[in-house]
């Protein structure tokens, strides 16, 4: 992802609001850990046997608590938190669809 920070700044416990699409065999959408790289932002993703979308690397996953608010079809609105405090750094928001990701960012400031 290009550029070193995002723009957003959140808060340590963030409540995020999406709309996503559930199908069998696809990904919910995950709380990544963004590493620094040559000004920009990065997380491996992997193609994954037998499901759509990409796999990302489980130590840069925050484990999220998902609770669905709507369901329309194969369309969900749901609220995303992470299950503990982020640390100051980068994150984005990944699903099954890589061109579809939104970024954040947890400053020293906003822990306190």
């Amino acid at each position: 992802i290009a550029g070193e920070h995002s723009s957003k700044t959140l808060s340590a416990i963030p409540r995020i609001f999406l709309f996503t699409t559930e199908r069998q065999g696809s990904h919910p959408p995950f709380i990544v850990w963004l590493t620094p790289k040559r000004g920009a932002r990065r997380a491996t993703a992997i193609a994954q046997s037998g499901m759509t979308g990409f796999a990302i690397d489980s130590g840069q996953i925050v484990k999220p608590t998902i609770r669905v608010l709507e369901k329309f079809g194969d369309e969900v609105f749901m609220e995303l938190r992470p299950r503990t405090s982020l640390v100051p750094g980068e994150y984005a928001i990944i699903g099954d669809d890589l061109t579809r990701i939104a970024t954040f960012r947890v400053s020293t400031e906003a822990i306190r």
